[in-house]
């Protein structure tokens, strides 16, 4: 539901921009950098986890995953660079440099960190300082 969530929001941030409101290549590359971070951090706990439950090995379980598999330290580790503001910021400058031009597309993944550093106050709390330090939204709402 998140991902989802994360894609209206920024379509509608596209939408309402000058720059890109009539550009629809830009609106759907900007969605999908929008949603990309949980995609990236998520998509494999949610690959095991659903043919798990397929093939029977798995069972219907909600809060967060367990802390002690691979796949948990994998999400948790991209989840620091994805969701990082120092990380996108870098980013957004070497796309700069290469293009020579505003890559409108990176708003998508700015707008997801922001929106995830004021909603995650659990176990996903968004290190939007990451790597330079550990710091996380002690005001976060759910």
């Amino acid at each position: 539901m998140d991902i989802l969530a994360h894609g209206l929001w920024t379509n509608i941030m596209y939408k309402s921009l000058p720059a890109t409101r009539n550009d629809r290549k830009t609106v759907l590359w900007g969605i999908l950098f929008g949603i990309l971070p949980d995609l990236i951090s998520f998509t494999p706990i949610f690959v095991v986890y659903f043919f798990g439950l397929i093939l029977g090995r798995a069972s219907v379980r909600f809060g967060p995953p367990d802390s002690t598999t691979a796949l948990y330290s994998y999400a948790l580790n991209s989840y620091n660079y994805t969701h990082s503001l120092v990380i996108w910021t870098a980013g957004l400058l070497l796309a700069w440099l290469i293009l020579r031009r505003f890559p409108w597309v990176s708003l998508g993944w700015l707008l997801h960190i922001l929106i995830d550093l004021f909603t995650h106050p659990d176990y996903f709390r968004t290190p939007f300082l990451f790597p330079l330090s550990n710091f996380h939204n002690p005001y976060a709402i759910s």
